[in-house]
This record gives C-alpha cells, structure tokens and sequence, in this order.
C-alpha cells in the first residue's frame, strides 16, 4: 500500500517533538504494512490509529491510505474536529 500525507497533517506534525514524529510516522508505516494496530472506526470511511498520545486519522481507498490529521488526544474526539474530516474524505 501507499501512505499518502495530507497537508493538513503534515502541519500538525510541526509542532511536535522529534521523535514524537518519528514514532507517529513508524507507526503508520507499520500498520500501512501490516494492517495491524489500535484502530478504531470513527464514521463511514474514518478511522483512527492510536500512536500513544496522538490519534492519526486516516481513510483508505484503492490500496492507498490517506492520513488526514493527527491529533493530541485531549482534542481527538471533539465533534468539530470529526466533522471537518468527514468532509475531507467527501472532498477525495
């Protein structure tokens, strides 16, 4: 399969530490791999990887999948934060 970052996220990944990205991006490269982690789904075509504080938001389509955000989880849940990625996943 193919990680694709969206530019929404790759800005949220800024902000955080070194290493923090590094384990965030090993994560998803891991479970792109093996379709193996703490996923969770969230709406129709939305789901969510738990990478330790951090939840990656991500949608998969024709082998590909699309990271949209990632999230402190103190803000992960919130409904405004949800709903603008269902959009998101309408506008690919």
């Amino acid at each position: 399969m193919t990680v694709l970052w969206s530019p929404n996220s790759k800005n949220e990944l800024k902000d955080f530490f070194k290493k923090e990205i590094e384990r965030i991006i090993d994560k998803v490269i891991k479970f792109d791999e093996q379709s193996r982690g703490d996923i969770k789904k969230i709406a129709e075509g939305l789901w969510r990887l738990r990478v330790g504080k951090y939840r990656v938001y991500y949608h998969q389509e024709e082998g590909k999948t699309y990271v949209l955000s990632v999230v402190h989880r103190r803000n992960a849940y919130r409904e405004n934060i949800v709903q603008a990625l269902r959009e998101e996943i309408g506008e690919l």
